[in-house]
């Protein structure tokens, strides 16, 4: 359990060393709202809530890195079956199963233990997660849509001419000092 919420605080602050993507916004608040149950859970013996939220999350997670690193290993054959596997498990973890745990906290909690400020804090900040979900499916899907209809590219990247993830990161050091060496390499040519 601990281990989730160590792992929700380091991605949280490894967003903002990765180049920035279109939903940036969405995966702050999708990290805080992530450690703000897990966090409040653990403070009012809620730990259910914060089990199944991370559950329902890493589950998903694995077939989406699965893909990651055999799109980075170019086995297209295996990230195809890996994403298929993500978009299936998140729409019955995430679109099915996860709105049954919002329910349930919802209704069926506060009849067992009764309205506690963790709990209710708890049970407002599921839906927030849920529309979150909602919108990275529906991201999902265009992406699907744009490799069906051969469009290449992260349909979360703010340019959709090319692949950030294939490219060096635009304001680095090592960036700045390939622009240098391919400036000068061009001088050197005329």
């Amino acid at each position: 359990y601990y281990w989730g919420t160590g792992f929700y605080l380091s991605e949280l602050f490894a967003i903002f060393v990765e180049p920035k993507r279109m939903d940036f916004r969405e995966y702050v608040l999708h990290h805080l709202t992530t450690l703000g149950l897990l966090s409040l859970s653990a403070w009012s013996y809620n730990m259910r809530i914060g089990v199944m939220v991370l559950l329902l999350h890493d589950i998903t997670d694995v077939f989406l890195c699965a893909a990651k690193i055999c799109h980075y290993a170019n086995k297209e054959f295996f990230v195809n079956i890996f994403f298929a596997a993500f978009l299936g498990s998140m729409m019955y973890l995430r679109l099915w199963c996860y709105p049954l745990l919002i329910e349930s906290s919802l209704f069926l909690g506060p009849s067992v233990r009764g309205w506690e400020i963790g709990h209710w804090l708890c049970a407002h900040l599921l839906p927030i997660l849920q529309v979150l979900h909602v919108y990275w499916f529906a991201l999902s899907l265009r992406m699907v849509y744009r490799l069906v209809t051969g469009v290449k590219g992260d349909v979360r990247s703010d340019d959709d001419e090319e692949d950030e993830d294939d490219q060096p990161p635009k304001n680095t050091k090592a960036a700045r000092k390939a622009a240098a060496a391919a400036a000068a390499e061009k001088s050197k040519k005329r």
